[in-house]
């Protein structure tokens, strides 16, 4: 996919002008980040699966899975991987890292994922409105804090 990226105001190319695109998006590095207390994910955790996994295929991206689980929560972490890996694989996406995240009662979500994007230079960063519906996370924040494109999927 191509883009015109230019200083803001400045007009687009019209179509069928051969002008050179001035940047071309790529996604290297996708985060699909979970924060889910159903070790199976709920159906928004599903969907932004798939999304990421979709993303990750389309822009030949490197995916890594962030799966954020509440300290207290009581499931069994390997029913939570099986989970995500068959859904991964339902996608075609055979190759991903995962890392798991113990957040403590109190601990800023957004900030820690913003951290962990920027740690693993991320360039795209996927999560499921069901993050702010539950209020694990202040989206403005995120917003603030994030130093790379992302997205919420419903």
């Amino acid at each position: 996919m191509r883009v015109h990226a230019g200083a803001p105001g400045e007009a687009a190319p019209e179509a069928g002008d051969e002008a050179t695109p001035s940047k071309v998006v790529s996604y290297a590095k996708i985060l699909v980040c979970l924060m889910d207390e159903s070790p199976y994910l709920s159906q928004g955790s599903r969907e932004t699966v798939a999304a990421a996994a979709q993303l990750a295929s389309a822009f030949k991206g490197h995916l890594v899975v962030v799966s954020l689980d509440r300290v207290g929560w009581s499931f069994d972490g390997s029913v939570r991987a099986d989970t995500i890996a068959w859904h991964l694989k339902e996608n075609n996406c055979d190759e991903y890292d995962m890392v798991v995240n113990k957040v403590a009662e109190g601990e800023d979500v957004a900030i820690g994922i913003a951290d962990l994007a920027d740690d693993i230079e991320g360039t795209f960063v996927v999560l499921s409105t069901d993050i702010v519906e539950e209020e694990y996370l202040d989206a403005n924040k995120l917003a603030k804090f994030i130093g790379c494109s992302f997205a919420f999927i419903e």
